[in-house]
């Protein structure tokens, strides 16, 4: 799924991974769409 939300966005959506031009400013390009993840035993 990630992988085609990343290669399937609509150019108009302000927070599309494409807009990710310096390494580090991923959360504030991406906001709330920013995919997090995490461990769980």
């Amino acid at each position: 799924m990630l992988i085609m939300r990343i290669m399937a966005n609509d150019p108009q959506w302000a927070q599309r991974p494409d807009n990710i031009l310096i390494p580090g400013t991923e959360e504030a390009v991406m906001g709330p769409y920013l995919p997090k993840g995490y461990y769980t035993n």
